[in-house]
């Protein structure tokens, strides 16, 4: 899960495989540019469309979910959901995702984790 903060993206809550020889690994408090991979183009897309958005952001707005490949790390393949939250102007702004190595069934994941944010969101408001 990462968050929004000023212009960056950070990541706020990781939960790593159990199984597997290789795994990949985010490290809470970690951050990149928002305009940079999954997680910080989801926020983008799920704020008010503007004229200086980025054909990825415009794109992740329209499909309801971001991807990139390698902008964080050779190899890697991210795919985020932003959090939408009843109430729009909710602060901060999150988003959820996965990261791959190379080997990631994309529509699978990406249909968990947009059911994933959805319950997320429905817990979130009913606190």
């Amino acid at each position: 899960m990462s968050m929004a903060q000023g212009s960056n993206c950070s990541a706020i809550l990781v939960e790593e495989p159990t199984e597997g020889f290789i795994k990949v690994s985010y490290r809470v408090g970690s951050s990149h540019p928002l305009h940079t991979a999954a997680g910080g183009l989801a926020i983008l897309s799920n704020r008010p469309a503007s004229t200086t958005d980025s054909e990825a952001v415009r794109l992740a707005r329209q499909q309801g979910y971001s991807i990139t490949q390698g902008e964080l790390q050779r190899g890697a393949i991210g795919i985020a959901v932003p959090l939408k939250f009843p109430t729009p102007a909710v602060l901060p702004e999150y988003s959820i995702g996965v990261v791959a190595l190379e080997d990631l069934n994309v529509e699978l994941a990406t249909q968990h984790i947009q059911a994933i944010a959805t319950r997320l969101v429905a817990e979130l408001a009913q606190s």
